[in-house]
C-alpha cells in the first residue's frame, strides 16, 4: 500500500447525554465523526447545483438490500428468535433548466417504497417542482414560486447509529421497560485503502441515566463496519455488517440477551446528462 493510502483516518470519540448537548457540541461532533448510510445515501441524492449548464437530465436514488436477526425492521423493535429481510429503493427522477443567469426551472419526482415477506410500502409522487428567480447581483438571494421540500438534517442518527435499536436520545423500550436520559459514548475509524475503496469501522456503547427499579442501565454496544466503493463520482457501492450487543437491560426487560445482528448492501447512483452553458468569448 502506498504511503499517501496508509493513514487517511479519521477519530471521533465523544459522550452524549440526553439534555445536555448544545447545538454547537452537536455541531462539533458531526463533523468530526464518520458519516452513516442514510447521510451517504442523501449526499448523493442532494448534490449541490452549481448552475453552470443548460439543461440537466438525469435519476438519482439508491437501491438496498437488507437484512436482520433478531430484530423487526417495520417498527424496530428487539425481537428474540425472529429474523427479516427487506427491499429498499428510492428513484428520483429530475429535469433542471437553467435558460438564463436569473431563471431556474426545477421539477423532481420520486419513488420509494420496500418489499421482503409481510412487508410492502409503494409510494410514487411530486418531490418539487419550483420556478427561482436568482439575483445575479446579490449573491444568496432569489425568489422561489412551487412546492420545496426542506430536509430536517438536526436529527439524532449521528448518534445513535445505522440499526435504529436506539432511535433518539430520549430513550429505549424493550417489552413493558423504558430506559431514558441515553449516554452514547461514540469512538469512529475510518481509513481509504485504496482510492476506490474506504473502510470504516463506528461503536457506541449505551448507558441510560434511569431505568426501572430492579434493572439495569446498561443498554449495551452497537459496532458498525462499513466498506464503501467509489466506482465513480456518481457510482458507489455501501455495504455493512452491524451487531448490537445486549446490555443486561435486554435481559431485564425480555428474559433474552440475544444479540441483534443487522447487515445490508446499497448501491447509489446519480445519472444525467447535461447541456453545458457556452463561455463567452473575450
Amino acid at each position: 500500500m502506498e504511503s499517501r493510502n496508509m493513514l487517511c483516518a479519521v477519530v471521533a470519540v465523544g459522550v452524549f447525554g440526553a439534555a445536555g448537548a448544545s447545538a454547537a457540541e452537536v455541531a462539533i461532533a458531526d463533523s468530526q465523526r464518520p458519516h452513516t448510510v442514510q447521510e451517504s445515501v442523501q449526499e448523493v441524492i442532494a448534490k449541490p447545483d452549481l448552475y453552470d449548464y443548460v439543461y440537466r437530465i438525469g435519476v438519482n436514488g439508491f437501491v438496498r438490500g437488507e437484512g436482520a436477526g433478531t430484530f423487526r425492521l417495520p417498527d424496530f423493535s428487539y425481537a428474540p428468535g425472529h429474523t427479516e429481510g427487506r427491499f429498499l429503493y428510492r428513484v428520483k427522477p429530475y429535469l433542471y433548466w437553467h435558460p438564463t443567469e436569473w431563471l431556474d426551472l426545477h421539477a423532481e419526482g420520486q419513488g420509494y417504497g420496500y418489499t421482503g415477506g409481510s412487508q410492502y410500502l409503494g409510494k410514487v409522487s411530486l418531490y418539487q417542482g419550483f420556478a427561482e428567480i436568482l439575483c445575479p447581483m446579490l449573491e444568496g438571494n432569489s425568489l422561489k414560486a412551487g412546492r420545496q421540500e426542506f430536509l430536517n438534517q438536526a436529527t439524532d442518527t449521528s448518534l445513535t447509529g445505522d440499526m435504529n435499536v436506539v432511535g433518539d436520545l430520549s430513550g429505549l423500550d424493550v417489552g413493558d421497560l423504558h430506559a431514558s436520559g441515553l449516554q452514547i459514548c461514540t469512538l469512529g475509524w475510518g481509513v481509504d485503502l485504496t482510492k476506490v475503496l474506504n473502510l470504516s469501522a463506528t461503536g457506541r456503547y449505551f448507558l441510560a441515566n434511569h431505568a426501572p427499579e430492579g434493572a439495569s442501565r446498561r443498554i449495551g454496544l452497537e459496532t458498525d463496519f462499513t466498506p464503501t466503493y467509489a466506482m465513480s463520482d456518481n457510482l458507489s457501492v455501501i455495504a455493512s455488517y452491524d451487531r448490537f450487543f445486549t446490555g443486561k437491560f435486554f435481559r431485564d426487560a425480555s428474559g433474552s440477551n440475544d444479540d441483534i445482528h443487522y447487515g445490508y448492501l446499497t448501491v447509489q447512483f446519480d445519472l444525467s446528462r447535461a447541456k453545458p452553458k457556452q463561455v463567452a468569448k473575450r
